[in-house]
């Protein structure tokens, strides 16, 4: 789950695919509560490019995902297409379509066990064999925007793919991803230019959910934000309010490159000890001030 979500569209959802003037490469890397041994870390590249005549876009992304001593991995390799309906003079509507390559993988060549250290041996009786599994996955999308205001809604685990595992066969539930957001110009006819863009992501998968919510300021070339992740209105099984991590942003947006970095301060019962989770994005989009086929699109990361 990216603090930065927004700068990984094609992950957040596919209507996203092409949503550019020309084509946009993406980056970003997670690393996830620092102080803790062999934690979670998160890389994702995208590219995906726009289809004006066709009003359609396209894009792939590749996704590594790993964590603990178990050298938990999770590999993804993505594709997307989506298709633009120009609904008035103000308002389009893109619908997407994703299909996906997963991997995941698991070793246990860095655990030890307890017979390990008790015979002297370095030999352990434990019987493990390395966990593999792979399977296609698929999702679908829609966004709706103009040029202050944007929603969409996406839906990943479309086939509910199921895994084999060494305890049996697992499937994996679908998830649904809201989200939204504007952005809004604090002196429009002013230099240097300035933007108040707020916006929330919301996830549900079975029993478990998450909010994302927040606002990032534009002040150009500088951006700067402030997010809050958790659900309020939400206790968990203890009865304490669910909560997770206030994070603060800082951007930079120079022409065609956007470079943004946030750090994640725990609320939850990890404060203290997790160390705080670091995230970096970085992307790259080319386009003209002054082109009249300027995608209008209150995107987060640029003005």
């Amino acid at each position: 789950m990216f603090t930065q979500f927004y700068a990984s569209p094609l992950y957040l959802n596919p209507a996203f695919s092409g949503l550019v003037n020309e084509y946009r490469l993406a980056t970003t890397y997670r690393r996830q509560w620092a102080a803790i041994p062999r934690g979670l870390e998160t890389n994702i590249a995208s590219f995906d490019y726009n289809l004006k005549k066709l009003n359609s876009g396209i894009g792939l992304y590749v996704m590594n995902d790993r964590s603990g001593g178990l050298d938990l991995q999770s590999n993804h390799v993505a594709f997307s297409y989506a298709y633009q309906l120009k609904l008035n003079k103000e308002w389009k509507l893109r619908l997407g379509l994703q299909g996906a390559y997963i991997r995941r993988s698991a070793g246990y060549s860095n655990l030890v066990f307890g017979d390990q250290i008790d015979n002297n041996t370095g030999e352990s009786a434990e019987n493990l064999r390395d966990f593999n599994a792979s399977f296609a996955d698929f999702g679908t999308g829609f966004m709706l925007y103009n040029k202050i205001f944007w929603t969409g809604v996406s839906i990943f685990h479309l086939n509910e793919p199921v895994q084999q595992t060494e305890v049996g066969v697992m499937q994996i539930p679908m998830r649904v991803s809201v989200q939204g957001g504007a952005k809004i110009p604090v002196n429009p006819y002013g230099y240097p230019r300035m933007y108040l863009s707020p916006s929330f992501l919301y996830q549900n998968q079975q029993e478990f959910d998450q909010l994302d919510l927040g606002i990032n300021f534009f002040y150009e070339p500088l951006v700067v934000g402030l997010w809050y992740r958790g659900l309020p209105v939400k206790q968990d099984a203890e009865d304490n309010i669910s909560r997770d991590a206030i994070a603060a942003l800082i951007g930079l947006q120079i022409r065609s490159l956007w470079v943004g970095y946030s750090y994640d301060i725990n609320v939850s019962k990890l404060a203290g000890q997790s160390g705080g989770s670091h995230e970096i994005s970085v992307i790259f989009e080319p386009f003209k001030i002054n082109s009249k086929d300027r995608i209008q699109c209150p995107a987060f990361y640029h003005n």
